[in-house]
């Protein structure tokens, strides 16, 4: 029997099944957590937010960018940590994927404080207070 033959009996006896699982669990966990995408350690209040936010738009939402230490890149060039820092900010992946920007917009104008408007993504936060921008090169 050829060793990849061999190999191949293992993994379908699951008996490296579970430490592949293990395995890919743990990187996408890293990957995730080094892009800013964990929504663990944004506030309850918007975590919440965004679940509801799932169930009323009736699409999972893909967020880019949500808690970030005051060390990241974006949040060490400014001069006070912001919002996503703060864990009260997230990014939502739009115009491409299975909803608008404009539709996220329009539904969070009642419900979040802080919209950001950009080509790719929306920024939406709890900072509280209403602050809107629009960042889009192409409007």
């Amino acid at each position: 029997m050829s060793k990849m033959s061999h190999m191949s009996k293992q993994f379908q006896s699951g008996r490296y099944g579970l430490c592949l699982v293990v395995v890919l669990c743990l990187l996408l966990s890293s990957l995730a957590l080094s892009h800013g995408k964990d929504l663990g350690s944004t506030t309850l209040e918007l975590r919440e937010k965004l679940s509801q936010a799932q169930k009323d738009l009736g699409t999972a939402l893909y967020y880019t960018s949500a808690y970030r230490p005051p060390t990241h890149p974006i949040e060490a060039l400014k001069p006070q940590p912001g919002t996503h820092a703060r864990g009260v900010a997230v990014d939502i992946a739009c115009n491409g994927t299975f909803i608008s920007c404009d539709t996220i917009y329009t539904y969070a104008k009642t419900r979040f404080d802080g919209i950001g408007r950009y080509d790719t993504h929306i920024h939406l936060d709890l900072r509280g207070y209403p602050a809107r921008w629009d960042k889009r090169k192409r409007k």
